[in-house]
């Protein structure tokens, strides 16, 4: 199964890795070949935990052959900090650094830029008045942070697909 996964965390002063005091707020999946999502919360203010999220999320893990990710290093110390995962990974951003010879000053590496280029669906911005205030993940209502995880994992679908056509290997299952 090729999965595209994308985590939401707080974040101290320190950074936002997990060894800097910082935890785990949601993390996301999408099924490339189905486009079928599931997000679920680990730790939130107010939002219970989803029920079984271990077992659940190491299931899809158990079942990746390709993990993608935007900035898939970010999401990976996540992963490995909670879960385990040691199969094959692809990074969009990564593609998008090479595909512009690391111009990354004339070529924007964000999500958001990456997608605007390909006239994808844009990126969902609804995090931005709750993060200019340092609200982080973890206090902004959860409703807000499934929809902007959702959408993250959706449009990461989506470029991934736009990458593979690019150099010729998507072939429509």
């Amino acid at each position: 199964m090729i999965t595209v996964t994308d985590v939401e965390n707080t974040f101290s002063e320190s950074g936002n890795l997990p060894y800097w005091n910082n935890y785990l707020v949601s993390i996301g999946f999408g099924n490339v070949d189905t486009m079928e999502q599931s997000y679920f919360c680990c730790q939130h203010d107010t939002q219970p935990k989803t029920p079984d999220t271990f077992k659940r999320v190491q299931a899809i893990l158990d079942t990746t052959t390709l993990l993608i990710g935007h900035n898939i290093k970010h999401d990976l110390q996540w992963i490995n900090a909670i879960w385990k995962y040691q199969g094959a990974v692809y990074d969009t951003m990564t593609y998008e650094y090479l595909k512009y010879n690391g111009m990354p000053q004339m070529y924007r590496l964000s999500l958001k830029e990456c997608c605007a280029r390909r006239k994808l669906p844009a990126k969902k911005d609804v995090t931005e008045e709750y993060l200019s205030k340092g609200v982080g993940f973890n206090a902004m209502p959860w409703e807000v942070v499934e929809e902007y995880g959702n959408h993250d994992v959706y449009i990461t679908m989506l470029l991934y697909i736009e990458q593979q056509k690019e150099l010729g290997l998507w072939k429509k299952k």
